[in-house]
């Protein structure tokens, strides 16, 4: 049986594709909701990406964190309604 080359990152590659889809799925619906951006944002971070992301003292506590992360969710929603 012939040896095939893998790329080693190829599973981890769309292990973290699947959880980004899921995040911009789960803050659309926030969104659509009409809840607030960055609670909606801190709240999807923190349970796809652990505490370590939370907005309680982990990389989400920052205002301007979550402030990007919706601009850019925002930018990948409207340019899938083109």
């Amino acid at each position: 049986m012939p040896l095939t080359v893998q790329d080693p990152y190829a599973r981890l590659e769309g292990e973290m594709r699947q959880l980004a889809a899921a995040a911009v799925s789960s803050i659309s619906s926030g969104l659509a909701a009409g809840a607030e951006p960055g609670d909606v944002v801190a709240d999807v971070v923190h349970d796809l990406f652990g505490a370590a992301a939370g907005a309680s003292g982990g990389a989400l506590a920052d205002r301007a964190t979550q402030d990007r992360i919706v601009a850019a969710v925002r930018a990948i929603l409207s340019a899938g309604d083109d």
